[in-house]
């Protein structure tokens, strides 16, 4: 199905009816302050799951799921994929190997937010974003980045100016390029390596856990 960027997914204490696995949109998981400041604590993209809670066997969100740019993904009821988690021990080792980095993420977030600047953060979720989506073109607007790192648009603007400068980035209304992949890389603060490099040790146990020909 197709996923509209800004489209709500999952409320705090909200129901959820359904499981997403993203194909070529992302999907933000944010931790709310108040009805209006929020902090994007981990992104989503092609190589994961939005389940967290049904994977614990709740039926409500504990953060705000929202989509952070266009695209497909598919989509199955809880129901389901509750069964399916207690059918295949191979499933449910994969997904709490994601669950995991979901949740490390999430406890390095508020330190990233507290100790790291702007301009090395917004790096580092431009990168994110581009490995979630497999593109160096992400469609983002100026006050979505404003929202991924809670900070005013005015501030995430001169941040973008400077990457801009730089040459790491182009952008026009509406659209992110990134020029120079491996300078932005220099730009980011360390939590990017940091989950990128958890990430590739989640994707390498999965396959130790998904042998060519096995049957659960």
């Amino acid at each position: 199905m197709w996923l509209a960027a800004g489209e709500s997914l999952g409320h705090i204490g909200g129901p959820l009816s359904h499981v997403y696995f993203p194909v070529t949109a992302t999907i933000a998981l944010v931790a709310q302050a108040d009805e209006v400041a929020g902090l994007q604590i981990t992104l989503i993209g092609r190589e994961g799951i939005f389940a967290s809670p049904v994977m614990s066997g709740a039926t409500v969100s504990p953060l705000n799921a929202r989509v952070r740019s266009s695209g497909w993904a598919w989509r199955l009821g809880t129901d389901v994929f509750q069964a399916e988690l207690t059918r295949s021990t191979r499933l449910r080792g994969i997904v709490d190997l994601y669950f995991h980095v979901l949740l490390s993420e999430a406890f390095r977030a508020s330190a990233c937010a507290r100790f790291h600047g702007v301009q090395a953060r917004l790096a580092r979720w431009l990168l994110t974003m581009a490995d979630g989506v497999g593109s160096h073109a992400l469609p983002l607007k100026a006050q979505v980045m404003a929202d991924m790192l809670g900070v005013r648009r005015a501030v995430v603007t001169l941040a973008m100016t400077r990457l801009e400068r730089r040459g790491l980035i182009r952008y026009s209304p509406g659209l992110v390029s990134i020029v120079d992949l491996q300078a932005l890389g220099d730009n980011a603060c360390s939590c990017y390596r940091w989950s990128h490099q958890l990430r590739q040790t989640m994707l390498r146990r999965e396959a130790e856990l998904q042998p060519v020909g096995a049957e659960d």
